[in-house]
């Protein structure tokens, strides 16, 4: 690689190992980042001197200029001689004064402060709530949580240039439902999903939302492409195993049928097979949802796909935890889901309908020792475990979907595990 390894050692102090490798950068793509043109002065206030330095030279790599405050009274020094910044990056925890205080004194200092001084603030999950209250009093509409990932940089301060679309940071959910019920169109949405928990689940989203918005449903992708034309949907979201014809084939057929403009299809998917993202681009699909369906990132797609102004929200992962697993993670299904009375109550219970009639449909797979059919209801399953936040469960039937081999004694001790596990929330999961 056109290095070496250089060795500094001295008896009783120690050794020092250091070596040099040239990495060539990625170009990151246009509508990834986003028009950064207008952003060229960022003041970044950090007390980390490890981090002012990562993201300077973030902000370097995109050819803007950056300032460093080592903390707020540095900061409010540089607002208070007159400096003027495109973007402020502010660290949250801070000593002496945090980022939200440091942000509120700039405002007092300069009533047009929104204007001249737009804050993206930087924190960690451990102060979430105090976050949320003081960005909801301040009106900072752009947070990124650490450790700062670069695509995700670029995108928050590429928003910063189109303040007429975004609306504020909000609290609550009627705040939400109140910032987009003003820009909510007839629109006609079609969600294609065989699985009753996870269409119950989007259908609930969406009338959120975007509540003037029409919802057809198709439980297959043949019954799609029947109704595609009589329906003219203004965007499409196209689970991928289902009977009759699965999501690829549905989403191909789609395209042939089309003759003005193209639909947006976002495809959902509870896999995490390598490569499932570029299959579903490959069968004419525009975009890619991993199950459990949170109502952040449908937010996000709605905002990116119908142009309806949204709250700006953070990539949301949704992988299978193999560590620190719970059986019911309520708190995860608090945030992803409405916080509307009952409706966790009703996700589960049919969550738990669903899956207790499926597993009998897995125990007849099994014993005719039908590994396609055990694979797909697997595959099934999972998706509603994933939407019920069972996270054991999920992992377990992730684990059963993934058998290429049907070894019997294998598979029936999956089986009993699967059955133990759906027991044990049947009783405790309330």
């Amino acid at each position: 690689m056109g290095s070496k390894m250089v060795l500094i050692s001295k008896p009783g102090v120690g050794s020092t190992f250091y070596f040099d490798v040239s990495f060539r950068a990625m170009e990151s793509k246009i509508e990834d980042t986003g028009n950064l043109d207008l952003i060229t002065n960022v003041l970044i206030v950090d007390d980390n001197d490890n981090n002012r330095f990562i993201l300077k030279e973030l902000l370097a790599y995109k050819n803007m200029v950056s300032v460093e405050a080592k903390d707020g009274a540095e900061a409010l020094k540089l607002i208070e001689a007159g400096h003027k910044y495109d973007a402020i990056l502010m660290d949250y925890h801070m000593p002496g004064m945090d980022g939200i205080e440091t942000t509120r004194r700039i405002k007092s200092i300069n009533t047009n402060a929104d204007d001249q001084y737009p804050v993206i603030l930087l924190h960690s999950s451990s102060e979430d709530d105090v976050i949320k209250a003081g960005c909801a009093e301040l009106k900072i509409q752009h947070r990124l949580m650490k450790p700062i990932k670069m695509q995700q940089l670029y995108t928050a301060l590429s928003l910063l240039n189109v303040q007429e679309n975004i609306k504020p940071v909000v609290s609550n959910q009627s705040e939400i439902q109140k910032h987009l019920v003003k820009d909510s169109r007839s629109l006609t949405i079609m969600i294609v999903e065989d699985n009753t928990v996870n269409l119950f689940l989007l259908k609930t989203i969406l009338k959120e939302i975007v509540p003037n918005a029409t919802l057809f449903d198709a439980r297959n992708g043949k019954l799609a492409v029947d109704n595609f034309i009589e329906i003219s949907p203004d965007l499409i979201f196209m689970d991928i195993q289902m009977p009759v014809m699965n999501g690829y084939d549905a989403a191909l057929a789609i395209r042939e049928l089309e003759n003005v403009g193209r639909v947006p299809i976002v495809a959902l998917t509870a896999g995490t097979v390598k490569g499932e993202k570029e299959k579903c681009l490959a069968a004419g699909m525009d975009d890619y949802v991993t199950k459990p369906i949170v109502r952040d990132t449908v937010i996000h797609v709605i905002g990116k796909w119908i142009n309806i102004s949204t709250e700006p929200v953070s990539p949301v992962s949704n992988a299978i935890r193999s560590a620190d697993d719970l059986h019911f993670n309520s708190e995860n299904l608090k945030n992803f889901v409405s916080d509307e009375p009952g409706f966790m109550e009703k996700i589960l219970s049919m969550s738990k309908i669903n899956l207790n009639n499926t597993f009998l449909e897995l125990e007849e797979s099994i014993m005719s020792q039908d590994l396609k059919s055990i694979r797909s209801i697997a595959h099934k399953m999972k998706g509603t475990a994933l939407s019920a936040c069972f996270d054991v469960l999920a992992r377990q039937l992730d684990q059963l979907q993934s058998v290429q081999v049907f070894k019997q004694s294998e598979v029936i001790v999956a089986l009993t595990e699967i059955k133990e596990e759906l027991e044990y929330l049947n009783t405790h999961s309330n």
